[in-house]
């Protein structure tokens, strides 16, 4: 015989309730984690249920059945939650022992139920609740699982929130913790706690506690999509409606009156409003999406039609292109005849000249007096430096025409590096510079094929640079490996590095230093006030004829400067 009132009915909604959040879940996600909480969240509702049965019935039999039914459901919560917990929200599977461990302690506890070890005797007691209970000899251990499977849950995901980043996960962890505590504590307070002490009467108030568990987790999963679930209108529309109709079988019985029925329509209305204009909603959704592919097929019908006069647009674009870069190479052609046609002419009278003057000079008897000859000696200097400057103009120029022939042999170069300070030894003398060289001891290590005067030629440059730039009493490291190809390991090269502590390079200057002639640094030209800027571009251009590359790296001025060579083996 079942009694029906109120709490009945209310322990019984709440139980529809929360079974109409496991049913969204259900529907709306399949990961570890969301089939771990539905387990336990339909646990929570035959407990309810449970309890909701164990008020109603006015048979002491049914009354010790659930009970029990209620402990039992209680370890199933617990076992459920704590494997929850070890998943969410990573969705990462623990130990697989883990698992079949829970599942045979919960088979272990059936005996112990069913004869009465932990739950007997149901007895009448007066107030709401109807019935109560006796605890077996063994009830201790449902205490202890109870207790501490929701204890270690409880720290588990605190501790993840601790851990985790600000984002979804971490917003998530925090609506969970806070709704299972929210539901817990009432619920183990007065369905274990309380009745450990002899005070059973509030066993009934134990389900309400899931309104506020629900309505938290509802929340987080349309807003922050809790578990990754993606809950639908038309799936809340319709398990809201099954809640409202079952409530309405227990109105009369319930004596709620003309008063329940007011409300089951205002239910009805406030939610059929929110369920139209989502309606509503996804239809003017529909709309853009079918203007979206109304556009998306117009486009696709004239695409070939846009393609083919963008091609001929293209085309067109690269035709005028084309011509003006062959216009460009005949230009630069003719420009670099018409440099070496004029240097060529500069440097032959020059050189007529230059023998003139040294004939002159050499001349003891020459009838001339000492100013004279002193005006000799500067015409012959003068001479000296511009043929020299042509000499480099040409270099340029040969390099960039393709004039210049590389003569390529065996070529070390620690000892082409060693003689090229043998030859400005007097200059790294008097500044008074520290030389460091690192070379392999192995001849065959420092070993490259190149053109030997080319290759000393540009590293003579660099040299020269890092003692003429550099600072009284500075420093000059050079080092030298060989070293393979990032991609291509079979391919060798040679890495040499040029490093002083001189003036360095200034941010803004290091971009151009390479590509530009006759650029030369502000801080290169207040020291040495004669250089031309051609050296680095004639390096530039040797180093580029053997297939080699050359950069430079400085942390700015006064911080000194790296100049890298590196050449093919």
């Amino acid at each position: 015989m079942i009694v029906v009132d109120i709490y009945s009915v209310l322990i019984w909604l709440f139980a529809v309730i929360t079974s109409s959040l496991g049913l969204v879940i259900f529907l709306g996600s399949k990961t570890p984690s969301s089939r771990a909480f539905l387990i336990m969240l339909f646990s929570y509702v035959f407990w309810m249920t449970g309890v909701g049965f164990l008020k109603s019935t006015t048979n002491v039999d049914i009354a010790e059945f659930f009970a029990r039914f209620d402990y039992f459901m209680g370890g199933i919560i617990a076992a459920a939650f704590l494997y929850f917990c070890l998943l969410f929200p990573e969705d990462k599977k623990p130990n697989r022992w883990i698992a079949p461990a829970l599942i045979l302690l919960e088979i272990v506890f059936i005996p112990l139920y069913y004869y009465g070890l932990i739950i007997c005797n149901a007895t009448l007691i007066s107030g709401i609740q109807r019935w109560g209970w006796h605890f077996g000899p063994l009830a201790f251990l449902f205490d202890l699982i109870f207790n501490g499977f929701f204890i270690a849950g409880l720290f588990i995901l605190y501790f993840k929130y601790k851990k985790s980043q600000p984002g979804a996960a971490k917003t998530n962890l925090k609506f969970m913790f806070w709704s299972i505590l929210i539901a817990l504590i009432p619920a183990a307070v007065v369905n274990t706690t309380l009745p450990r002490f002899g005070y059973q009467a509030l066993n009934w108030f134990g389900p309400m506690a899931s309104l506020g568990f629900v309505v938290l987790i509802s929340y987080s999963v349309m807003k922050y999509r809790q578990m990754s679930v993606k809950a639908v209108a038309a799936e809340v529309f319709v398990l809201v409606m099954a809640i409202v109709l079952f409530a309405n079988i227990f109105i009369r019985e319930a004596t709620l009156g003309i008063m329940g029925r007011i409300f089951i329509f205002l239910s009805f209305i406030s939610i059929s409003y929110f369920f139209i204009k989502s309606i509503l909603k996804e239809a003017e959704q529909k709309e853009q999406l079918k203007g979206l592919n109304t556009q998306l097929q117009d486009l696709n019908d004239h695409l070939e039609q846009k393609v083919a006069a963008q091609t001929q647009e293209v085309r067109q674009a690269y035709e005028v292109e084309k011509k003006a870069r062959i216009e460009l190479e005949e230009l630069d052609k003719a420009k670099d005849q018409f440099i070496l046609a004029t240097q060529h002419h500069l440097r032959t009278p020059l050189t007529i000249i230059k023998g003139y003057l040294q004939q002159f000079l050499l001349k003891k008897a020459a009838p001339v007096d000492e100013e004279g000859r002193l005006f000799l000696e500067k015409a012959s200097t003068a001479t000296d430096r511009i043929s020299a400057l042509i000499n480099e103009l040409l270099d340029v120029s040969q390099m960039q025409v393709g004039k210049s022939i590389l003569r390529r042999e065996a070529v070390n170069l620690r000892t082409l590096v060693e003689d090229i300070f043998d030859e400005i030894s007097s200059e790294v003398t008097k500044k008074h510079l520290k030389l460091s060289l690192v070379f392999s001891p192995k001849k065959e290590d420092n070993i490259v094929s190149a053109d030997k005067e080319k290759v000393k030629e540009a590293l003579t440059n660099l040299v020269d640079n890092a003692v003429k730039y550099n600072q009284e009493g500075g420093e000059i490291k050079v080092k030298g490996e060989k070293f393979s190809h990032p991609i291509e390991k079979d391919r060798k090269f040679y890495r040499l590095t040029i490093a002083d502590t001189g003036i360095g390079i200034p941010p803004e200057e290091l971009p151009r230093l390479l590509t530009q002639y006759f650029q030369r640094g502000k801080e290169a030209q207040k020291i040495y006030t004669t250089g031309r800027g051609i050296g680095l571009a004639v390096t530039k251009n040797i180093i580029q004829a053997h297939q080699g590359r050359i950069y430079a790296e400085s942390d700015g001025r006064g911080r000194g400067a790296k100049f890298i060579v590196e050449l093919p083996v």
